[in-house]
This record gives structure tokens, sequence and C-alpha cells, in this order.
């Protein structure tokens, strides 16, 4: 076979791949925005605002305990796949999440009894959401992603929806048949992703098992200290990072329900969060379809090919991340209309401040990923340092004057405090390209948007129907697509002429 038809073999797989993670994450998308209107139109704001007190408090266990190991698994498993030993390291991890789950349970056990967590729950409920959810979401959520990595993209996909569309329901049927409080949706939730796992965990064994690089483990056994020392170097920066990311991105709920009260706080966090679910959708898509090509080419890679890699990781991530901006703050109208329930609609003020904060901070994620192929995460202790530092000042200041924008603005300037810092940072140690050419491209390619609708179309609808919002979200969403898949199929052109040429 000719080299010109090989690469037009791996590119249709390619294509094949990024189409598959982008119709799963489009009906991903779809879910988590009806979940966000069933949630708003089931509980009322100071239930939202005990929804988002609870998702924090799972989050800093979640983020300081779990996420450093999740990401050494990552980085790990396309070896562990090549050695067989990718079941033996998850029966550790399991023992590990079960050790978290049940530290997370007696530590907020203690402060319930002290200096409180700013909710009233009861031990029963916080024994089944924060350590259910440690365990299950973890559980869930790192096998689906072995799937992926592993180049199952279809399995991955349907495990993934089965675990929403599941949860969805439950969470429905708890809160509007049994009670309209926020641990029965998160109950629904966490029911599911116990459900899912053991579907997903059965397959991803089986599929392991029938592999000749995957023999059937024995019993777990406690491993040796010289074995720990590897992922211990690698995670201890990164729990620092994590438990600073936390600060940064999850306190401001305590503060600004401590100030305003928890039903401003559930109004602000549903529109940062209609925000943040956006961004995360395409941050999804970008993890879901790239990490596993990144992390395999890092995996064997000298210094100057991982750079290559990160090179091309950032000539995807950062265009298309600003013109999924662009998209959030110029449909904000018709956001809001569509996916909340009335009592909710002033939340449209905070989506502004949720995109650009999110924005920054997932640019500043993409560049930490060189620190992660470089096996150097000490790099990214002092610009965590400085984003938490900034946000949770800020936000002690300016809620003072504005309990709400205070903290969108505080948060905003505190994501582009650490990106700045970890751009300068990083580039001193590996010297990365920016793809400032695609850059200034999205950026054209953004002015539609924020041209059309913020200075032509949104002041002539003024408060929009439910028809015109779709009508607007359909055309300016399919725009959105199409660049994004015109972006992401021209990079991956150029991907394989430099990969092979």
């Amino acid at each position: 076979m000719k080299v010109n038809e090989i690469v037009s073999l791996w590119a249709g797989k390619e294509r094949r791949d990024l189409i598959t993670i982008m119709l799963g994450q489009g009906l991903q998308a779809v879910t988590g925005l009806v979940a966000i209107r069933l949630l708003t139109s089931l509980l009322p704001p100071e239930e939202a605002g005990r929804y988002y007190i609870l998702l924090s408090l799972s989050a800093f266990f979640a983020l300081l305990l779990i996420n450093p190991v999740g990401m050494y698994i990552n980085r790990k498993t396309h070896e562990w796949h090549r050695s067989g030993t990718i079941q033996k390291n998850l029966h550790l991890f399991w023992l590990y999440l079960l050790g978290v789950a049940l530290f997370a349970f007696f530590v907020l056990l203690l402060l319930k009894s002290t200096v409180g967590l700013g909710i009233d729950i009861t031990w029963l409920w916080l024994l089944a959401l924060v350590a259910g959810g440690l365990l299950f979401n973890t559980a869930n959520v790192t096998v689906t992603t072995i799937l992926n990595f592993l180049g199952n993209r279809i399995w991955f996909v349907i495990f993934t929806l089965l675990t929403l569309w599941v949860g969805l329901g439950l969470s429905f049927f708890f809160t509007s048949k049994i009670n309209a409080q926020a641990e029965y949706w998160l109950a629904g939730v966490i029911l599911a992703q116990f459900l899912i796992f053991f579907l997903s965990y059965r397959y991803l064994t089986t599929s392991l098992n029938r592999s000749r690089n995957e023999p059937r483990p024995g019993l777990p056994s406690i491993p040796k200290f010289s074995t720990m020392l590897p992922p211990l170097h690698f995670a201890w920066p990164l729990a620092i990072v994590a438990g600073l990311s936390w600060v940064q991105s999850q306190s401001y709920r305590f503060v600004l329900s401590h100030f305003g009260g928890l039903e401003a706080l559930g109004l602000f966090a549903v529109g940062y969060g209609i925000a943040a679910s956006i961004t995360a959708v395409f941050e999804s898509i970008f993890d879901q379809y790239y990490l596993p090509i990144f992390y395999k080419e890092v995996s064997t890679a000298d210094l100057e090919g991982r750079k290559t890699s990160w090179n091309r990781f950032a000539a995807y991530l950062f265009p298309g991340a600003l013109v999924m901006t662009a998209f959030i703050i110029a449909c904000t109208p018709y956001l809001i209309k569509l996916l909340v329930a009335p009592q909710f609609h002033e939340a449209g003020r905070f989506i502004l401040w949720g995109g650009l904060a999110e924005l920054f901070c997932l640019l500043a994620r993409g560049f930490s990923m060189m620190a992660h192929a470089e096996m150097k995460t000490t790099w990214l202790i002092l610009p965590s340092i400085t984003g938490a530092a900034v946000a949770l000042g800020g936000v002690l200041a300016l809620t003072q004057w504005d309990p709400q924008v205070g903290t969108g603005i505080a948060l905003t300037i505190a994501g582009f405090a650490m990106l700045l810092y970890l751009g300068i940072r990083l580039h001193k140690e590996v010297a990365f390209s920016l793809p400032w050419r695609r850059i200034f491209i999205s950026i054209a390619l953004s002015a539609p948007l924020l041209v059309g609708l913020l200075i032509g179309i949104n002041p002539l609808i003024g408060q929009p129907t439910y028809v015109q919002a779709i009508v607007v979200l359909v055309i300016a969403g399919s725009y959105l697509a199409a660049v994004q898949y015109l972006m992401a199929t021209r990079w991956l052109n150029s991907v394989k002429i430099k990969q092979r040429g």
C-alpha cells in the first residue's frame, strides 16, 4: 500500500473518531441543557444554592485526592496496556477510592458538628452523596476514559450517555415524586453512576481478558513503597494544584452564600453554570478525542517530540475555545430563555462572567498539559497559588460591593492572572509555540456571532420568545459546529502532513 493511501485511511479513521465524539458530546450537551431546565423547574433558588454547595464539598476531595491520581492513570494507561497491568493497577485504585470516600465522609462529619458546612444536612445524606459520589462517579469516569484511551470510542460514548440519561430520569423521578430537594436530585445522579459503572467495568475487563496483552490479575496486594514513588512524585504537586483550583473555582460559593444568601448563590451559580456547562462540552470533545492521541505520543517521544505534540494540541484548543466563548456571550438571552425556569431568568446577568472566567481556566489547563507531558507537575504550583489568592481575595473584597457581580469580576480576573503567569512560567522551561495565526482567524470567525447578535439581532428582538430563542440558537449553534469542525479537520490534515512529511 502506498504512503498516501495509508495517510488517507488514517485520516479517515481520525475523522470517524472525531464525528463519533462530536455526536456523543452533542447528545451529552442536549442532556445537560435539559438537566438545567428540569433542575431550575423543580428546585427553588435556595435548593439550587444547596445543590451547588454539595457539589463543592465533593469537588474539594475529588480535586485534592482523586484528580491527581486520575491524571497519573491517564498518563500511564498506554504503558500499562502494553505491559498487561491495567486491571492490576485498577484494583489498587479501587481500594484507594474507598479510603478517600470514607476519609471525606468522616472529615465532613467532624466539620458538620463543629464549624458547620454552610447547609443543613443529615449524616446519612453526607455518606450517600459525598462518599458515594466520590466512589461511583470516579469509578465510572475512570473506566469509560480507559475505554476511550484504548480506542473504543463507540462504547465510551454509549456508557457516558447511559450514565447521563439514567441519572436524569432518576433525578426527575425522585425530586418530582418524593421531595424537591437537592439531596434527591443528586441521589438520582449517583445511583445511575453506580449502575452504569458495573456494566462498563464488566465490558472493560471482558475486553482485556480476551487480549493477549492483559492476563487475568490475581487478588490485589499491598504494593511496595518503591512502586508507589513514581505516582506520588507525579501526583503530590497536582494535589496542591487541585486544592488551589478548588479555592479558585469553588470557594466563592461559601463566601457568596454567607454574604448574599443561598438564593443569591443559586441565581449566580445557575448563570455561571450555563457558561461552564457549554465550556465543559467543548473541553470534553477535545479531551475525549485528542488526549488519547496526545498521551500516546508523549509516552514514547523525546523532548522535541513532546513539544511538537503540545504545539499541535494548542493549535486546536486555543482557537476553538475563543469561538466557543463568543457563542456563549452572544447567545446569552436565548440560552437563559430556553434553559432555565422563569424564576431563574435573572441569572442571565452572570453568563458573561462564567464565559470569560471559564475561558481563561480552560486555556490555563491547556498550558498545564506541557507540564504533564514533561512529568514536571511542580511547575504548576506557583501559578495556581496566584489564581487561588486572587480569586479568594477578590471575592472577599468585591462581595462587599456587590455579592454577585463582584464575585463574577473576581473570578474572571483570577483566571486571567493564572493564565498569564502559567504561560510565562512554562515558556521559560519549554520553548513552545502559540498558534497566533489560527488565533487571529478564530477571532475573525467569531465576528459574525459577536457583531451580528450583540449589535444587530439582540437589540432588535429584546426579550425573545421561545420560538425566536430556538431559531437563533439553531442557526448560531450550527455556525459554531461548522467552524469547529472545519478548524479540527483542517488541523488533522496538517497533523498528518507533519507526522509523515
